[in-house]
């Protein structure tokens, strides 16, 4: 088994990915951590201190880069089911599904597979960025209602 490290960035609404490779730019549906600064990578302290990485990327040696297993540390299925529809809709997808390996365990085993000779973590980021722009969609539309309720109730008061 070949295991890839990816290093994360949380930052109010958005999480930034980076290997040796690629940076992403995603959303996540917590807030781990504050941050100031955009580029600064953090990973998660384990139970004795030491670092543990937020996903990672477990793929079996000789398989090619369309089958791979993601491990999310830290999850749950309030990510891991609309993360696998998003990812679900692209036509470039032949399987993506999720299972979390026991109740007790914050982890997700996500595991895609592409046709066509594209790299699993394509879909994966296409995936985490829709996700984003709906979730971004529903904030704004939330700020926006109560807006405009606040000035109503002003308007009632005055």
């Amino acid at each position: 088994m070949r295991n890839v490290e990816l290093h994360f960035l949380v930052c109010s609404y958005f999480l930034v990915v980076s290997d040796q490779r690629h940076m992403y730019v995603t959303f996540t549906r917590r807030n781990r951590e504050r941050c100031s600064r955009v580029f600064f990578f953090s990973s998660m302290a384990g139970i004795d201190g030491e670092k543990k990485s937020v996903l990672e990327m477990v793929q079996a040696d000789g398989t090619d880069e369309g089958c791979v297993t993601f491990v999310l540390h830290e999850e749950d299925h309030t990510l891991g089911n609309s993360l696998r529809y998003m990812v679900m809709k692209s036509l470039d997808v032949d399987f993506c599904g999720y299972s979390i390996t026991h109740p007790s365990e914050s982890k997700i085993n996500f595991r895609i597979q592409t046709r066509g000779g594209v790299p699993a973590v394509e879909p994966l980021r296409r995936g985490l960025n829709e996700l984003s722009d709906v979730c971004q969609h529903v904030l704004n539309t939330f700020q926006r209602s109560v807006s405009e309720f606040r000035s109503q109730q002003d308007d009632v008061m005055d």
